[in-house]
């Protein structure tokens, strides 16, 4: 049986309003401090079984989780700001062509909800 509380209520209120970025449980927790540190990460995982929330690695190896709408997150990819943790989501025609790029140079299958690493262009004209 599955139930909303005022907690996860406020776990998916965060991240709907952060839509274009993505957070490690800490981060969370400190934005949301009333809440139980066990808590946060029992609703994150609850919430990425749902599918409202996707994680993601990072470079760094540290897990971070996003927002995701599952009808349609899954079909396209994602770009991830390594400095300021901003997430663009492609459109979904851009993303076919990378797709078919990568399985046509490479056999390998990618996929739709795959997230590429690297630095946005705020952040490289600010690193300059």
């Amino acid at each position: 049986m599955s139930y909303d509380t005022i907690h996860i209520n406020q776990v998916r209120d965060f991240f709907d309003s952060n839509r274009n970025s993505s957070y490690s449980a800490d981060e969370v927790c400190a934005a949301l401090s009333g809440i139980p540190q066990s808590t946060v990460y029992r609703i994150l995982g609850r919430l990425c079984e749902e599918g409202g929330l996707e994680k993601v690695s990072t470079s760094s190896r540290k897990t971070e989780y996003r927002y995701s709408d599952p009808a349609s997150c899954p079909h396209h990819l994602h770009l991830h700001c390594q400095r300021c943790g901003k997430v663009t989501h492609l459109e979904e025609k851009e993303s076919e062509r990378i797709l078919g790029i990568l399985e046509s140079s490479s056999s390998f299958h990618a996929l739709p909800s795959s997230t590429l690493e690297g630095i946005c262009s705020e952040c490289s004209e600010a690193g300059k």
